[in-house]
């Protein structure tokens, strides 16, 4: 459970002896949707098929497929492989000396430790992860307007029922390109190879993970997540982490669930993180994300916080136009909430940022430059505070997120303004008020101005 943060400057160093892009989460990091069969190592790559004829031969194609091996043998060589573009915008910016998530990703506990190893496997073709998250289904209770029929069945339900948003520059959220993409999801009914694939692996699977986590969808609202509870409590795994994803917005019951398993589970493994996602505060967040109460998700957080003290506390950030106005005032709570609950250990309660990419019509670049400064001016005064305020001997705000919270602006104005997104934008926001009347009223518009 002990590990020492290795120096940035020094992790880029050791990364550069093997290439110039070369990232350790290739192979020591995962993400599996079952659900539609897909695959990538982190969340910034799109996903592409698994191969049933793979799995047929090699239980971990579920995460070592040949389309992986490739990728990494561009990085092994040098290659800026084209489905980390991600990182690759961050690190050819003509201005400063950029360190992109690879280099974070190759640093963590989950990475360093294994990079002597990672070398010697070359394309790891039956590579053991150290981290692996999945996806069961895509069973959710919102239709956040950046997400996607695969991932959402709210958002399935939407799309067939009214067809895709026909915008000037793209049609959004089209079944028939899920169809063209093979990335239409398993039906709960449905026998889904994938996911027996993922059960016949998961007695060896678990022995060796030091870290796993169930997204989603909505993971509470999925049978086999409980089932993977029930699992872990019955047959302990003393040094894995344990994660789930929620939004926190599901019915009372399940949160009641949630926490009585959480308990059962203390002492059966390392650590238990929740998971969840909020970008801001107030009506742009229920605007945004179609199905939140934001006075419920609060409240759901304290409740886990005070009933179970000994889980961490995740919240991640997708950060879009609709953000712009309040994520330092979430950056703020999670600090309070860090004075209250963190005791002596800050990072029991996290926060990443992460900027949105896809759809391009909601992301930073749409905005005007003086937009974005006009907003940034809070987000640096807030981050300078933050960061200069101490909390049991830190940083009140982390390094890691400070720096992140940078690199977001820095991107942010460096890349060129995308006028055909703002276009998008606007159609957009018009057709969801036209299929959802009762969000008309949380709209932002400021940004439709910007």
């Amino acid at each position: 459970m002990n590990f020492k943060i290795i120096p940035i400057k020094q992790i880029r160093d050791e990364l550069s002896e093997v290439s110039p892009t070369m990232c350790l989460a290739k192979w020591t990091q995962g993400t599996i949707h079952l659900n539609t069969g897909h695959t990538h190592s982190c969340h910034h790559p799109a996903t592409h098929k698994i191969p049933l004829s793979e799995l047929e031969t090699n239980l971990s194609a579920l995460h070592n497929t040949k389309h992986k091996q490739k990728a990494r043998q561009d990085m092994l060589n040098g290659i800026q492989t084209p489905e980390c573009e991600y990182c690759w915008k961050i690190e050819n910016l003509t201005t400063g000396d950029h360190d992109s998530d690879r280099t974070f990703k190759s640093r963590t506990s989950w990475s360093y430790p294994r990079f002597e190893e990672v070398i010697q496997s070359g394309q790891g073709s039956e590579f053991f992860p150290s981290y692996i998250e999945v996806n069961f289904d895509n069973t959710c209770n919102f239709r956040c307007l950046y997400c996607s029929p695969d991932v959402s069945s709210r958002w399935m339900e939407d799309s067939q029922r009214h067809g895709p948003y026909k915008l000037p520059h793209t049609a959004f959220n089209d079944i028939e390109y899920l169809k063209a993409t093979d990335k239409m999801p398993y039906q709960s009914k449905e026998v889904n190879p994938y996911v027996d694939a993922f059960w016949k692996w998961w007695p060896e699977l678990k022995q060796k993970l030091t870290h796993f986590r169930i997204t989603g969808g909505e993971p509470l609202l999925s049978k086999n997540t409980w089932k993977l509870i029930e699992d872990l409590i019955a047959s302990p795994q003393p040094t894995l982490d344990f994660a789930i994803n929620t939004n926190l917005c599901v019915p009372d019951e399940l949160i009641a669930r949630l926490i009585s398993k959480i308990n059962s589970l203390d002492n059966k493994v390392a650590r238990i993180t929740i998971f969840t996602s909020i970008e801001g505060d107030g009506p742009e967040q229920e605007f945004v994300r179609d199905g939140m109460d934001v006075e419920r998700f609060w409240r759901n957080v304290e409740l886990l916080l005070d009933q179970c003290p000994n889980i961490r506390l995740a919240y991640m950030t997708t950060v879009n136009v609709f953000s712009l106005k309040t994520l330092h005032h979430l950056a703020t709570r999670v600090v309070e909430q860090r004075a209250a609950y963190a005791s002596d250990d800050i990072h029991k309660i996290n926060l990443s940022f992460n900027y949105l990419r896809y759809p391009a019509f909601l992301a930073l670049p749409t905005m005007s430059k003086a937009a974005l400064e006009q907003c940034f001016v809070h987000w640096r005064r807030t981050l300078e505070s933050l960061s200069n305020k101490s909390l049991y001997g830190h940083a009140a705000l982390t390094s890691q997120e400070s720096e992140a919270w940078e690199r977001m602006m820095t991107w942010a104005l460096e890349v060129p303004r995308d006028t055909a997104g703002k276009e998008d934008q606007v159609e957009f926001i018009k057709q969801v008020c036209v299929r959802r009347p009762e969000l008309d009223a949380n709209i932002p518009r400021w940004v439709l101005d910007n």
